[in-house]
């Protein structure tokens, strides 16, 4: 290629020289990336040799022709640009066709006229040529273009505007050029995409690895037969069942809903009693323990109220107290539990991380090829995985409430949906991160970083396995989780020896239920048995008191508001994490070529 570039220099956009933007880097098939080859062979200004550098663009370079320590004199200038470039020619079915945006679309200057030619192949004959004119994606043709034996010869009709160009595009019969063949566009493809290579390569090893380990440590072992159990395992409390079954604190039972099951199994058990007004709920000492309470039970009345304090308050107001309640009951239930029953087995898990984290980085910095570019994608990757993890944590709370829905709780849809659009307005930043590098990475290593995470995420849960003797408590648990979840049509022939419901029967095991997720079947359980007089409507618990029953039908009234019990661990839970978290400090243009240029 020669170009030859004439401009009027008046000491204003023109002072040091111009420069001009190439291309080298398109979207090939499957969103893989196509680079193409570039070489400056001579730049030059007025026919003498001119300064010249070049800087990365987001698809290509620039060149600045120039000195930046010298004024360009004042007047007509022509500069030539003499380059090689590979891998402009598509070979399609019928004929091989060359599509070459002449100026690029991306001038700042007018430009009074564009014209050049095309040497074809020897011995080849065009056999189609078309110009057109005007901004990117414009069929506009205010050009003139001429084929004669191997030389096209084109040149516009009409001034070009700021951003506007000509592409010019002609076609040949086929066999004048080698085509490459499949091992070569193989090796193209693999030469253009590194970072998706490594990144494609990292999934497979990564996969590999987590499999191996997966199968030495991480299965669990064989499944016992799950029979009726109408009580805990023994020795274990509502938070202990619930760690365990949960396989620790996170998403099935957090930190805070396990604190707001202590209290309420400490209420039951008459040490304390629960008084909700709105969204304060006030704890009152009743009496002394002694060495009978679990450890996650004695954390909490030494922490809140601890001997010469009575009862205190929560209202989601920030409390000292109540963090280090919440901490220390989370290490006591996690020293004692931890790898008696379940593994997490999380060195073997780290190391896989480890490996997805580097193939990700890795083929994303090889990818972006500029420092700009990888800047880029690491501030966009963090804002997007805070978003994305916040998304799923929001999405959790949506869980419930559909389930309701699905069992035919309409009253729930509400709730529903509101949590679906709430956690939404978190995905859609995620959406727009996953654009943002998108610019900058390529599809298919897009997706290779998604799978890689998804991977180290699947993995994160399939790492844990029970011991031997967890399994069996896991199977106990499960036994007892059916019994307080299992609705009447379900328990026939199933829970022979069933104990009869009574208040105290409710009370003594609404912890548990709450712990293992399974409160509101096992309330609605006892609202049932109440309405046919199996177990006393106008019992009230003695330990709970709430404003919510004042909403509740008739049954809901007589019974002292029951029905709020069934919320009382998401409610509590809620207010406990508001009181134990600290306050923050802080408030035309097809074809190759193209690009375009301007003046320094």
């Amino acid at each position: 290629m020669t170009e030859n570039i004439a401009v009027i220099a008046d000491g204003d956009d023109i002072r040091h020289g111009i420069y001009r933007d190439f291309p080298t880097q398109y979207a090939g098939p499957l969103g893989l990336r196509e680079k193409v080859g570039f070489e400056i062979l001579a730049v030059r200004r007025d026919g003498w040799a001119e300064p010249w550098s070049t800087t990365p663009r987001d698809n290509g370079l620039r060149i600045y022709i120039g000195d930046e320590n010298a004024m360009v004199p004042p007047g007509r200038h022509v500069y030539t640009l003499v380059y090689r470039t590979d891998r402009q020619i598509a070979f399609l079915d019928a004929v091989d066709e060359f599509a070459w945006n002449v100026t690029g679309t991306d001038w700042v200057f007018e430009i009074e006229q564009a014209s050049g030619s095309i040497v074809l192949p020897p011995g080849a004959r065009a056999i189609d040529v078309a110009a057109y004119t005007g901004a990117y994606g414009s069929t506009a043709r205010d050009a003139r273009i001429e084929a004669r034996g191997g030389r096209v010869t084109f040149a516009t009709t009409r001034p070009l505007g700021p951003y506007q160009g000509l592409t010019v595009a002609v076609s040949w019969p086929k066999g004048l050029v080698a085509e490459p063949g499949g091992a070569e566009r193989l090796g193209l493809i693999v030469q253009d995409n590194p970072g998706t290579l490594i990144a494609a390569l990292g999934l497979v090893l990564t996969v590999a690895y987590f499999l191996l380990a997966w199968r030495r440590v991480g299965r669990d072992p064989d499944k016992g037969t799950i029979i009726a159990h109408f009580g805990p395992p023994e020795g274990f409390s509502p938070v202990a069942a619930g760690y365990v079954w949960q396989g620790g604190f996170g998403a099935g039972l957090s930190r805070n809903e396990a604190f707001a099951v202590a209290i309420t199994s400490l209420a039951t058990k008459g040490y304390l009693r629960i008084d909700e007004a709105g969204e304060a709920f006030t704890l009152t000492r009743l009496r002394e323990p002694g060495n009978e309470l679990p450890v996650g039970e004695a954390v909490v009345m030494n922490h809140l109220l601890a001997s010469g304090g009575h009862a205190v308050t929560l209202d989601g107001k920030y409390k000292p107290s109540v963090a280090r309640a919440v901490s220390d009951l989370a290490s006591g239930v996690k020293a004692e539990y931890r790898d008696l029953y379940r593994r997490d087995n999380r060195g073997f898990w780290i190391g896989g991380c480890l490996l997805a984290a580097a193939s990700a980085v890795v083929g994303l910095l090889v990818d972006a090829g500029s420092l700009d570019a990888i800047a880029f994608i690491v501030f966009f990757g963090i804002f997007g995985l805070a978003f994305g993890a916040a998304f799923l944590m929001l999405l959790r709370t949506a869980f419930d409430p559909l389930l309701a829905v699905l069992r035919g709780k309409w009253s729930k849809l509400p709730a529903a949906l509101a949590a679906l659009v709430f956690a939404g307005m978190f995905f859609v930043p995620v959406l727009f991160v996953g654009s943002e590098i998108f610019l900058v990475a390529s599809l298919p290593l897009c997706v290779l970083v998604l799978a890689l995470i998804l991977v180290t995420a699947l993995f994160l849960r399939l790492m844990k396995a029970p011991t031997l003797a967890g399994r069996k408590v896991l199977d106990h648990i499960e036994g007892y989780r059916d019994y307080l979840s299992l609705a009447e049509s379900d328990r026939l022939g199933m829970m022979a020896g069933e104990p009869e419901m009574t208040p105290a029967l409710f009370e003594r095991h609404l912890p548990y239920a709450m712990a293992l997720g399974v409160a509101e079947a096992w309330t609605e359980r006892f609202e049932a048995m109440a309405a046919q007089g199996a177990a006393p409507q106008d019992w009230s618990p003695s330990w709970y008191h709430s404003d919510r029953g004042s909403g509740l039908g008739q049954l809901g009234r007589s019974m002292g508001g029951i029905s709020a019990i069934s919320g009382l661990g998401s409610a509590l839970g809620g207010t406990i994490a508001s009181s134990a978290r600290a306050p923050s400090s802080r408030s035309s243009g097809g074809g190759g070529g193209g690009g375009g240029g301007g003046g320094w």
